[in-house]
Protein backbone atom coordinates (compact mmCIF):
# COMPACT_ATOMS: atom_id res chain seq x y z
CA UNK A 1 0.00 0.00 0.00
CA UNK A 2 1.29 3.33 -0.99
CA UNK A 3 1.42 6.23 1.17
CA UNK A 4 1.21 9.85 -0.13
CA UNK A 5 1.17 12.66 2.16
CA UNK A 6 0.23 16.09 1.64
CA UNK A 7 1.50 17.74 4.24
CA UNK A 8 4.63 19.99 5.49
CA UNK A 9 4.95 18.81 8.57
CA UNK A 10 3.61 15.59 9.24
CA UNK A 11 2.80 13.90 13.01
CA UNK A 12 4.47 10.80 14.07
CA UNK A 13 1.49 8.86 12.79
CA UNK A 14 2.30 9.11 8.98
CA UNK A 15 5.92 7.22 10.46
CA UNK A 16 4.03 4.25 11.68
CA UNK A 17 1.71 4.17 8.53
CA UNK A 18 4.50 3.99 6.35
CA UNK A 19 6.16 1.05 8.48
CA UNK A 20 2.80 -1.07 8.83
CA UNK A 21 2.51 -0.38 5.00
CA UNK A 22 4.40 -3.18 3.52
CA UNK A 23 2.65 -5.49 5.55
CA UNK A 24 -0.96 -4.40 4.71
CA UNK A 25 -1.83 -6.16 1.81
CA UNK A 26 -5.18 -4.53 -0.88
CA UNK A 27 -5.18 -4.63 -4.69
CA UNK A 28 -4.16 -1.11 -5.41
CA UNK A 29 -5.56 0.94 -3.06
CA UNK A 30 -3.43 4.10 -1.86
CA UNK A 31 -3.45 5.83 2.01
CA UNK A 32 -3.30 10.00 1.25
CA UNK A 33 -2.03 11.49 4.65
CA UNK A 34 -2.98 15.24 5.31
CA UNK A 35 -2.51 16.49 9.42
CA UNK A 36 -4.86 18.38 11.06
CA UNK A 37 -2.58 21.09 13.09
CA UNK A 38 -3.24 23.33 16.41
CA UNK A 39 -5.09 26.42 15.25
CA UNK A 40 -8.04 28.49 15.08
CA UNK A 41 -11.56 26.75 13.40
CA UNK A 42 -10.90 29.32 10.70
CA UNK A 43 -7.65 28.08 9.73
CA UNK A 44 -8.07 24.38 10.76
CA UNK A 45 -11.10 24.61 8.14
CA UNK A 46 -8.91 27.08 5.36
CA UNK A 47 -6.12 23.93 5.51
CA UNK A 48 -8.20 21.61 5.60
CA UNK A 49 -9.92 22.83 2.13
CA UNK A 50 -6.23 23.40 0.83
CA UNK A 51 -4.91 20.16 1.58
CA UNK A 52 -7.69 18.01 -0.19
CA UNK A 53 -6.98 20.28 -3.16
CA UNK A 54 -3.82 18.71 -3.10
CA UNK A 55 -4.72 15.18 -3.23
CA UNK A 56 -6.96 16.09 -5.57
CA UNK A 57 -3.99 16.74 -7.79
CA UNK A 58 -3.02 13.07 -7.53
CA UNK A 59 -6.59 12.40 -9.24
CA UNK A 60 -8.16 10.29 -6.07
CA UNK A 61 -10.31 6.70 -6.67
CA UNK A 62 -13.08 5.14 -5.11
CA UNK A 63 -10.39 2.32 -3.78
CA UNK A 64 -8.16 5.14 -1.98
CA UNK A 65 -8.05 5.70 1.67
CA UNK A 66 -7.82 9.22 3.53
CA UNK A 67 -6.25 9.86 7.08
CA UNK A 68 -6.88 12.73 9.03
CA UNK A 69 -4.36 13.18 11.46
CA UNK A 70 -5.47 14.80 14.54
CA UNK A 71 -3.53 12.40 17.38
CA UNK A 72 -2.25 15.17 19.21
CA UNK A 73 -5.43 16.38 20.75
CA UNK A 74 -8.93 14.87 21.60
CA UNK A 75 -10.09 15.55 18.18
CA UNK A 76 -13.21 17.57 18.36
CA UNK A 77 -14.30 18.33 14.60
CA UNK A 78 -17.18 21.18 14.05
CA UNK A 79 -19.60 20.97 11.54
CA UNK A 80 -18.28 23.00 9.28
CA UNK A 81 -15.38 21.09 8.31
CA UNK A 82 -17.52 17.70 8.59
CA UNK A 83 -19.30 19.39 5.57
CA UNK A 84 -16.01 19.79 4.03
CA UNK A 85 -15.15 16.17 3.94
CA UNK A 86 -18.83 15.24 3.28
CA UNK A 87 -18.61 17.19 0.34
CA UNK A 88 -15.07 16.06 -0.98
CA UNK A 89 -16.10 12.63 -0.52
CA UNK A 90 -18.94 12.50 -2.51
CA UNK A 91 -17.23 14.62 -5.05
CA UNK A 92 -14.22 12.19 -5.37
CA UNK A 93 -16.83 9.33 -5.27
CA UNK A 94 -15.30 7.79 -2.23
CA UNK A 95 -17.22 6.05 0.32
CA UNK A 96 -16.92 8.29 3.90
CA UNK A 97 -16.14 5.08 5.18
CA UNK A 98 -12.57 5.08 3.94
CA UNK A 99 -11.93 8.25 5.59
CA UNK A 100 -10.50 8.23 8.42
CA UNK A 101 -9.81 10.30 11.68
CA UNK A 102 -7.12 9.83 13.84
CA UNK A 103 -7.06 10.96 17.48
CA UNK A 104 -6.22 10.32 21.39
CA UNK A 105 -10.33 9.61 22.18
CA UNK A 106 -12.06 6.91 22.76
CA UNK A 107 -15.38 8.31 22.70
CA UNK A 108 -14.43 10.51 19.03
CA UNK A 109 -16.25 8.13 17.04
CA UNK A 110 -19.31 9.27 19.11
CA UNK A 111 -18.60 12.65 18.26
CA UNK A 112 -17.76 12.27 14.63
CA UNK A 113 -21.55 10.58 14.74
CA UNK A 114 -23.28 13.38 16.12
CA UNK A 115 -21.03 16.13 13.47
CA UNK A 116 -21.59 14.36 10.44
CA UNK A 117 -25.05 13.75 11.14
CA UNK A 118 -26.15 17.28 10.89
CA UNK A 119 -24.66 17.84 7.35
CA UNK A 120 -26.65 14.62 6.28
CA UNK A 121 -23.85 12.16 6.15
CA UNK A 122 -22.77 8.73 7.64
CA UNK A 123 -19.38 9.50 9.74
CA UNK A 124 -16.15 8.61 8.98
CA UNK A 125 -14.19 5.58 10.70
CA UNK A 126 -11.54 6.42 13.39
CA UNK A 127 -7.76 4.74 14.59
CA UNK A 128 -6.88 5.53 17.83
CA UNK A 129 -3.21 7.12 17.86
CA UNK A 130 -1.30 9.21 20.29
CA UNK A 131 1.22 11.75 19.26
CA UNK A 132 2.82 12.44 22.29
CA UNK A 133 3.24 8.88 23.38
CA UNK A 134 5.12 8.30 20.06
CA UNK A 135 6.98 11.05 20.67
CA UNK A 136 8.30 10.04 24.27
CA UNK A 137 9.03 6.45 22.92
CA UNK A 138 11.21 7.91 20.42
CA UNK A 139 12.81 10.70 22.62
CA UNK A 140 13.50 7.57 25.37
CA UNK A 141 13.48 4.14 24.07
CA UNK A 142 17.18 4.02 23.35
CA UNK A 143 18.62 5.97 26.52
CA UNK A 144 18.85 4.78 30.17
CA UNK A 145 15.98 5.57 32.36
CA UNK A 146 17.56 5.89 35.88
CA UNK A 147 15.55 5.86 39.08
CA UNK A 148 16.25 9.10 39.76
CA UNK A 149 17.48 9.21 43.48
CA UNK A 150 14.51 6.33 44.02
CA UNK A 151 16.63 5.07 47.31
CA UNK A 152 16.96 8.34 48.90
CA UNK A 153 12.91 7.93 49.50
CA UNK A 154 13.19 5.65 51.68
CA UNK A 155 15.20 8.10 54.33
CA UNK A 156 13.34 10.86 53.61
CA UNK A 157 9.82 12.48 54.57
CA UNK A 158 6.96 11.46 51.89
CA UNK A 159 6.11 14.52 49.59
CA UNK A 160 4.50 13.96 46.28
CA UNK A 161 4.95 15.90 42.77
CA UNK A 162 1.95 17.59 41.72
CA UNK A 163 1.84 19.48 38.24
CA UNK A 164 -0.49 21.53 36.70
CA UNK A 165 -0.54 23.62 33.32
CA UNK A 166 -3.37 25.10 31.74
CA UNK A 167 -5.99 26.03 34.31
CA UNK A 168 -8.98 23.57 33.70
CA UNK A 169 -12.23 22.80 36.82
CA UNK A 170 -10.86 19.54 38.14
CA UNK A 171 -6.83 21.19 38.15
CA UNK A 172 -8.05 24.37 39.61
CA UNK A 173 -10.10 22.18 42.45
CA UNK A 174 -7.48 19.47 43.24
CA UNK A 175 -4.94 22.01 43.56
CA UNK A 176 -7.23 23.99 46.07
CA UNK A 177 -7.77 20.76 48.28
CA UNK A 178 -4.57 20.23 48.03
CA UNK A 179 -3.59 23.94 49.82
CA UNK A 180 -6.65 24.15 52.20
CA UNK A 181 -4.94 20.90 54.09
CA UNK A 182 -2.27 21.04 56.06
CA UNK A 183 -1.45 17.37 55.68
CA UNK A 184 -1.41 17.68 51.99
CA UNK A 185 0.15 21.45 51.11
CA UNK A 186 3.01 20.35 53.50
CA UNK A 187 4.04 17.74 51.43
CA UNK A 188 3.13 19.36 48.26
CA UNK A 189 5.78 19.86 45.49
CA UNK A 190 3.27 21.83 43.47
CA UNK A 191 2.92 23.75 40.23
CA UNK A 192 0.07 26.07 39.05
CA UNK A 193 0.82 27.33 35.63
CA UNK A 194 -1.43 30.43 35.70
CA UNK A 195 -1.12 33.16 32.98
CA UNK A 196 -1.54 36.41 34.96
CA UNK A 197 -2.80 38.34 32.04
CA UNK A 198 -5.42 35.82 31.48
CA UNK A 199 -6.94 35.26 35.64
CA UNK A 200 -10.47 34.76 33.95
CA UNK A 201 -9.19 31.30 33.34
CA UNK A 202 -9.40 31.14 37.19
CA UNK A 203 -12.87 32.41 37.42
CA UNK A 204 -14.25 30.26 34.42
CA UNK A 205 -13.42 27.57 35.62
CA UNK A 206 -14.64 28.11 39.43
CA UNK A 207 -17.79 28.37 38.28
CA UNK A 208 -17.39 24.77 36.49
CA UNK A 209 -15.97 23.63 39.85
CA UNK A 210 -19.72 24.57 41.62
CA UNK A 211 -21.41 23.22 39.10
CA UNK A 212 -19.39 19.75 38.47
CA UNK A 213 -17.11 19.57 41.79
CA UNK A 214 -19.08 21.54 44.40
CA UNK A 215 -17.27 19.65 46.92
CA UNK A 216 -14.02 21.48 46.28
CA UNK A 217 -16.08 24.58 45.71
CA UNK A 218 -15.37 26.48 49.39
CA UNK A 219 -11.91 25.46 49.05
CA UNK A 220 -11.42 26.95 45.60
CA UNK A 221 -13.05 30.36 46.71
CA UNK A 222 -10.43 30.53 49.67
CA UNK A 223 -7.27 29.20 48.08
CA UNK A 224 -7.74 31.24 44.98
CA UNK A 225 -5.45 34.07 45.97
CA UNK A 226 -2.70 31.60 47.03
CA UNK A 227 -2.62 29.65 43.27
CA UNK A 228 -2.22 32.83 42.03
CA UNK A 229 0.76 32.95 43.53
CA UNK A 230 2.30 29.78 43.06
CA UNK A 231 5.32 29.87 40.49
CA UNK A 232 5.41 27.18 37.38
CA UNK A 233 8.15 24.56 37.91
CA UNK A 234 10.04 24.64 34.20
CA UNK A 235 12.77 22.69 33.18
CA UNK A 236 14.36 22.11 29.63
CA UNK A 237 13.73 19.73 27.86
CA UNK A 238 11.01 18.89 25.31
CA UNK A 239 7.52 17.19 26.65
CA UNK A 240 9.83 16.47 29.72
CA UNK A 241 9.55 20.14 31.04
CA UNK A 242 6.34 19.84 33.03
CA UNK A 243 7.93 17.01 34.99
CA UNK A 244 11.34 18.62 36.22
CA UNK A 245 13.71 15.64 37.04
CA UNK A 246 14.87 17.84 39.94
CA UNK A 247 11.52 18.41 41.78
CA UNK A 248 10.37 14.46 41.17
CA UNK A 249 13.74 12.92 42.70
CA UNK A 250 12.24 14.44 45.97
CA UNK A 251 8.78 12.86 45.34
CA UNK A 252 7.69 9.41 46.43
CA UNK A 253 4.57 9.86 44.23
CA UNK A 254 3.36 11.60 41.78
CA UNK A 255 -0.61 13.37 41.67
CA UNK A 256 -1.04 12.96 38.01
CA UNK A 257 -3.16 16.00 36.32
CA UNK A 258 -4.52 14.83 33.01
CA UNK A 259 -5.94 16.92 30.46
CA UNK A 260 -9.68 15.31 30.77
CA UNK A 261 -11.99 14.96 33.78
CA UNK A 262 -15.37 14.00 32.16
CA UNK A 263 -16.31 13.19 28.18
CA UNK A 264 -13.18 12.08 26.89
CA UNK A 265 -12.16 8.82 27.43
CA UNK A 266 -8.06 8.88 26.90
CA UNK A 267 -4.69 9.25 28.85
CA UNK A 268 -2.25 11.54 27.68
CA UNK A 269 2.06 11.45 27.94
CA UNK A 270 1.48 13.30 31.42
CA UNK A 271 0.33 9.85 32.96
CA UNK A 272 3.54 8.21 31.25
CA UNK A 273 6.29 10.68 32.38
CA UNK A 274 6.30 9.12 36.15
CA UNK A 275 6.54 5.80 34.52
CA UNK A 276 9.88 7.03 32.47
CA UNK A 277 10.77 8.86 35.67
CA UNK A 278 10.18 5.46 38.04
CA UNK A 279 7.53 6.69 40.56
CA UNK A 280 4.21 5.66 41.19
CA UNK A 281 0.61 7.34 40.17
CA UNK A 282 -2.82 8.61 41.26
CA UNK A 283 -4.73 10.07 38.38
CA UNK A 284 -7.06 12.96 38.33
CA UNK A 285 -8.47 12.37 35.58
CA UNK A 286 -11.76 10.38 33.15
CA UNK A 287 -13.51 7.25 34.18
CA UNK A 288 -11.50 4.80 32.47
CA UNK A 289 -8.02 6.31 32.35
CA UNK A 290 -6.02 3.93 34.65
CA UNK A 291 -7.40 1.05 32.33
CA UNK A 292 -6.44 2.49 29.69
CA UNK A 293 -3.51 2.99 30.82
CA UNK A 294 -2.88 -0.90 31.65
CA UNK A 295 -4.79 -1.96 27.63
CA UNK A 296 -0.92 -0.50 26.56
CA UNK A 297 0.82 -2.38 28.85
CA UNK A 298 1.17 -0.97 31.76
CA UNK A 299 0.56 -1.87 35.42
CA UNK A 300 -0.83 0.15 38.06
CA UNK A 301 -0.80 -0.18 41.82
CA UNK A 302 -4.07 -1.77 42.69
CA UNK A 303 -2.25 -4.08 45.36
CA UNK A 304 -1.18 -0.81 47.45
CA UNK A 305 -3.40 2.17 46.28
CA UNK A 306 -7.11 2.01 46.38
CA UNK A 307 -7.93 2.15 42.00
CA UNK A 308 -11.59 2.20 42.65
CA UNK A 309 -11.62 5.64 41.81
CA UNK A 310 -11.02 4.81 37.85
CA UNK A 311 -14.74 3.38 38.15
CA UNK A 312 -16.65 6.37 39.72
CA UNK A 313 -18.65 7.66 37.35
CA UNK A 314 -19.61 11.30 39.36
CA UNK A 315 -16.97 13.47 39.02
CA UNK A 316 -17.42 15.27 42.56
CA UNK A 317 -16.90 11.64 44.18
CA UNK A 318 -14.19 10.34 41.67
CA UNK A 319 -12.33 13.33 42.87
CA UNK A 320 -12.72 12.92 46.61
CA UNK A 321 -11.71 9.36 46.17
CA UNK A 322 -8.21 10.60 44.62
CA UNK A 323 -7.67 13.29 47.38
CA UNK A 324 -8.43 10.25 50.00
CA UNK A 325 -6.25 8.11 48.72
CA UNK A 326 -3.44 10.60 48.60
CA UNK A 327 -4.12 11.41 52.13
CA UNK A 328 -3.80 7.49 53.04
CA UNK A 329 -0.73 7.00 51.35
CA UNK A 330 1.38 9.96 52.50
CA UNK A 331 0.16 8.69 55.72
CA UNK A 332 1.09 5.54 55.43
CA UNK A 333 4.39 6.18 54.44
CA UNK A 334 5.16 8.70 57.45
CA UNK A 335 6.35 6.19 59.41
CA UNK A 336 9.84 4.41 58.23
CA UNK A 337 8.08 0.97 58.04
CA UNK A 338 5.38 1.60 56.12
CA UNK A 339 7.61 3.49 53.93
CA UNK A 340 9.83 0.83 53.21
CA UNK A 341 6.95 -1.58 52.78
CA UNK A 342 5.18 0.92 49.91
CA UNK A 343 8.76 1.28 48.00
CA UNK A 344 9.85 -2.05 48.52
CA UNK A 345 6.39 -3.20 46.76
CA UNK A 346 5.97 -0.22 43.94
CA UNK A 347 9.70 -0.96 43.01
CA UNK A 348 9.07 -4.11 40.85
CA UNK A 349 6.04 -2.49 39.46
CA UNK A 350 8.09 0.68 38.34
CA UNK A 351 11.43 -1.73 36.97
CA UNK A 352 8.64 -3.47 34.73
CA UNK A 353 6.96 -0.39 33.60
CA UNK A 354 10.15 1.20 32.28
CA UNK A 355 11.00 -1.80 30.43
CA UNK A 356 7.80 -2.56 28.82
CA UNK A 357 8.23 1.30 27.43
CA UNK A 358 11.64 1.05 26.35
CA UNK A 359 11.46 -2.55 24.83
CA UNK A 360 7.36 -2.90 24.24
CA UNK A 361 5.46 0.15 23.63
CA UNK A 362 5.92 1.00 19.85
CA UNK A 363 5.39 -2.75 18.87
CA UNK A 364 1.85 -2.75 20.83
CA UNK A 365 0.95 1.05 19.54
CA UNK A 366 2.02 -0.25 15.61
CA UNK A 367 0.32 -3.53 16.21
CA UNK A 368 -3.07 -1.55 17.42
CA UNK A 369 -2.69 0.69 14.70
CA UNK A 370 -2.48 -2.13 12.26
CA UNK A 371 -5.09 -3.74 13.91
CA UNK A 372 -7.18 -0.82 13.59
CA UNK A 373 -6.01 -0.23 9.63
CA UNK A 374 -6.89 -3.61 8.88
CA UNK A 375 -10.31 -3.13 9.98
CA UNK A 376 -10.91 -0.11 8.16
CA UNK A 377 -9.72 -1.63 4.73
CA UNK A 378 -10.97 -5.20 5.17
CA UNK A 379 -14.75 -3.20 5.33
CA UNK A 380 -14.35 -2.41 1.67
CA UNK A 381 -13.76 -4.55 -1.72
CA UNK A 382 -10.34 -3.59 -1.91
CA UNK A 383 -8.64 -5.64 0.72
CA UNK A 384 -6.96 -8.31 -0.31
CA UNK A 385 -5.63 -11.53 2.08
Amino acid sequence: MRIISVSEKPYLLLSYLQEIAPLTKTDRARIFYLDEPSQSEAERTSDLEEKLKRIVAHNPSASDFIVLDRSTEVGWISTKRAATIAEFCRAHDIPISQFVYASQDRNAPARLAEAFAKVGSAPPRWIWFHHYLADLEAAHSASTLGTHDFQDLYGADPRFLFLNNKVRPHRLAAASYVLSKPALADRAIMSFNVDRTKLFDIESASEEVRRLLPSFAAAVEAEKANLEQIEPIIETGGLLRFLPAKALSRSLLCLVAESDFSGTKRFTEKSVKPIIFHRPFLVVGSVGTLAEIRDMGFITFAELINEAYDNEPHPDRRLMMVMKELHNILEWTSAPKGRRYFLDAVRPRLVANQLHFQNAIKRTMVERLRGDLKSVISATAHFGA
